[in-house]
Order: C-alpha cells, then sequence, then structure tokens
C-alpha cells in the first residue's frame, strides 16, 4: 500500500490508513505501508516530522516475525524519479490524502458482493469499523 500525502493538514487519512493497516494485520493479512511525503521541500521537514509521530506508535505493532517492520515513510524529494514509479507500479493499491477519507477512497459498491476467501483485503477495508462483524 502507498499513501501520498503532501501536507500536514490532510493528516486524518493516514490516522485512518494506519488503524486500518493493523486492523488487517489482526486478520492475518499483512501488506507494508509506505507512507510517500509529497511535501513541497521548504515545508517536507515538518510535515516529515508529523508523519513520523504518527507512525512511531504504530510501527511498534507492525514487525513481522522476522523482526522487519511493515511501515515505511519516504520523502518525495530524496527518491528518484525511476523509484518513484517503480513504488507507485508495485504498489497493490495506492491512495493520495487530498482525494478524502480513507471510506471516501476505498468506496465499494454496496451491491457487489465480495467473497472473503478470494479477496480478504477489500473484504476487510469494506467492513472496517462495522461492529456487527
Amino acid at each position: 500500500m502507498v499513501l501520498r500525502i503532501d501536507s500536514q493538514k490532510n493528516k486524518q487519512v493516514l490516522q485512518e490508513l494506519l488503524r486500518a493497516h493493523q486492523y488487517c494485520r489482526k486478520f492475518g493479512i499483512i501488506s507494508d505501508l509506505v507512507i510517500l511525503n509529497e511535501q513541497a521541500f521548504s515545508y517536507a521537514q515538518e510535515t516529515q516530522n508529523a508523519i513520523n509521530s504518527l507512525c512511531e506508535t504504530y510501527r511498534n505493532y507492525s514487525i513481522d516475525s522476522n523482526g522487519k517492520r511493515q511501515i515505511f515513510t519516504l520523502k518525495l524529494d530524496m527518491i528518484s524519479t525511476k523509484s518513484f514509479h517503480t513504488l507507485l507500479s508495485s504498489a497493490r493499491f495506492g491512495l493520495h490524502a487530498i482525494n478524502g477519507s480513507l471510506s471516501e477512497q476505498l468506496t465499494i459498491n454496496q451491491y457487489t458482493e465480495i467473497n472473503p476467501k478470494i479477496h480478504p483485503l477489500n473484504y476487510l477495508i469494506k467492513n472496517f469499523g462495522n461492529t456487527t462483524h
């Protein structure tokens, strides 16, 4: 998963995604989460500090059985264009914080039945926050 974020004002989307990532882990769905800070250079460090602060708590819970972390933060100005395109093309899905909340970006047609055995991540995301689940 990749989340592109370009402003501290969109940190709620990051918080939602971190909670969803932790929620999926409870069901055995392990994935890497990359937070890509696209803030302009002059404000990048301030935004990066805010991102790191939010991620630090969740990082402690996202270490796999081999001791590897699952949450990574990057600054766009520190990676090459080729690396940027590789990152986006290799992600199962990508989100951009400017496009709204997590639920707005991951809206799944309510009439679509999702088989949890075939699409476990989509099933969990569709039911994220559902207290009857």
